[in-house]
């Protein structure tokens, strides 16, 4: 054939045929078998072995990695919580001082005083007279003298009717008692 000839499809077959075929492949021959001693592992028996125990050691160390990062997040989580909870405990321990600080305030006996004559209308006695009994009845020791009226600056309307009322229950009393 000539450059300027084009080639004819028999032609192209007949080339194909004639051209050296690659000769055809042989699987590797199988090993023979044989009696295998106990605990003996063929090559590929311990490459997965090996593989095996690898990719566990792998798995592994990540896990154990999480557990790290698991655990130092719950660690500053505690700390946060801690430190509020601290924070929290200081103010509980200051408004307990305060309240202490009231309630002394609120016991003093200058204040009770001031407050009995003020909102109560409380006076002090004249004079303390004590009874003491004896075989024939009491006995009275010093001379009983009657408090003074209240000196607060209330309405004489509620004075009054404080004072009837304590009159009429004294003179129903005295009704009452032959």
């Amino acid at each position: 054939m000539t450059a300027t000839q084009r080639p004819t499809r028999a032609s192209l077959q007949s080339a194909a045929l004639a051209a050296p075929r690659p000769a055809p492949r042989q699987s590797p021959r199988p090993t023979p078998l044989r009696v295998v001693a106990p605990g003996e592992r063929t090559p590929q028996a311990r490459l997965r072995r090996r593989r095996l125990t690898v990719f566990g050691l792998a798995a592994l160390a990540v896990l154990g990695l999480f557990g790290l990062v698991a655990e130092h997040t719950v660690l500053a989580q505690q700390q946060f919580r801690l430190a509020s909870l601290q924070s929290q405990a200081a103010a509980e321990q200051a408004q307990n001082q305060a309240l202490q600080l009231q309630v002394a305030q609120l016991q003093s006996p200058s204040r009770i005083v001031s407050e009995a004559r003020t909102k109560l209308g409380m006076v002090p006695p004249a004079g303390i007279t004590y009874l003491v009994p004896g075989q024939k009845g009491a006995k009275v020791k010093g001379q009983p003298t009657p408090a003074p009226p209240p000196s607060h600056t209330s309405s004489s309307s509620s004075s009054s009717s404080s004072s009837s009322s304590s009159s009429s229950s004294s003179s129903s009393s005295a009704s009452a008692a032959p």
